[in-house]
């Protein structure tokens, strides 16, 4: 069967087989109507997809602050909004959405680093290179080997599992920390006075 498009690009339309005063063969204003009908399912697709965003980043910042009036990390927040309007609670979010979220953690991800590294100086990093570099790699990797040895023990995960999720907990942990850490660092903690 020759799609509609493939008909008015003269395709069967030519060979008689759908006669010309029901649908001409190539008229501008035809190309115009797919036209405008491609370009509309396009948008409408668009739209809803930039509506889940929307919603989800403005549902995740309010409940984002409203724990964080409860004393607790505001991450948390943002962390339950994501799973009640996600697809294991009230499946609310654009499907498209989920297909790209991948995308945007590591965006996000990607923000969150490149702020930590932005506020590094360089004489203050040679000052404390290698205790930097201690702070840094040792947490991660305790991290990692902690989540590991709990997922394996408590959770009957093999090894190779608990292993994956623990050093992929070690590695999103940045997201948790430094924000917190840049908060401290507005507040004037850590500088010298």
């Amino acid at each position: 069967m020759v799609s509609l498009r493939g008909r008015l690009d003269g395709g069967e339309a030519r060979q008689g087989i759908l006669p010309n005063r029901v649908m001409p063969i190539a008229s501008a204003d035809n190309r115009f109507f797919l036209l405008f009908v491609e370009a509309y399912f396009f948008m409408k697709e668009l739209m809803y997809l930039l509506g889940s965003l929307a919603l989800l980043l403005i549902v995740g910042l309010v409940a984002g602050k409203v724990v964080a009036l409860l004393r607790l990390p505001g991450l948390l927040g943002m962390l339950l909004v994501g799973i009640v309007l996600g697809p294991y609670a009230f499946n609310i979010l654009d499907v498209e959405l989920l297909n790209i979220s991948q995308d945007l953690r590591s965006l996000a991800l990607i923000i969150i680093l490149v702020r930590a590294g932005l506020g590094l100086k360089r004489e203050n990093f040679a000052k404390v290179g290698s205790a930097a570099i201690r702070l840094s790699s040792i947490p991660c990797i305790l991290e990692g080997i902690t989540v590991m040895v709990m997922s394996y023990s408590l959770l009957d995960f093999g090894f190779a599992e608990a292993g994956m999720l623990g050093f992929i907990l070690a590695a999103v942990s940045p997201a948790v920390v430094v924000p917190g850490m840049l908060n401290l660092k507005k507040q004037g903690y850590g500088e010298d006075r």
